[in-house]
């Protein structure tokens, strides 16, 4: 027996509502007080509404307003966890790059990890 069910996006209120019971499920009280509105947006933005990216992205807000000593997630926390550590969502994955008509994320090339054999003698010597 086999089932198949597609998730749609989830929007605005979902996502906030997805978010607040993630929260209580993990201990936390009054959770709906605990990501603002322009951060639940941006969430829901960045994911594209998809609850595994909404996940990942929260996660990482959840650290960036922890370091900062805040108590709540604000936007610039969503932001940030995008931003300052180039995480991309599966969808913005899939997209091709217009200037090199590869998948995002694709390296342009692979070079080996190994040096010239002379560089690695003289580094030897150097022992």
């Amino acid at each position: 027996i086999s089932l198949r069910y597609e998730l749609k996006p989830l929007g605005f209120e979902e996502t906030r509502r997805y978010l607040a019971h993630r929260l209580v499920a993990a201990g936390r009280h009054r959770a709906s007080e605990f990501f603002t509105a322009g951060a639940v947006e941006a969430l829901r933005y960045l994911s594209h509404g998809l609850p595994r990216e909404i996940n990942v992205f929260a996660a990482q807000s959840m650290l960036n307003a922890y370091l900062e000593g805040s108590d709540h997630i604000e936007t610039e926390h969503v932001q940030s966890a995008q931003s300052a550590f180039g995480f991309e969502g599966v969808a913005d994955a899939t997209r091709t790059d217009p200037v090199t008509a590869r998948p995002h994320g694709t390296p342009a090339a692979i070079k080996p990890a190994t040096e010239p054999k002379a560089s690695r003698r003289a580094a030897a010597k150097n022992l």
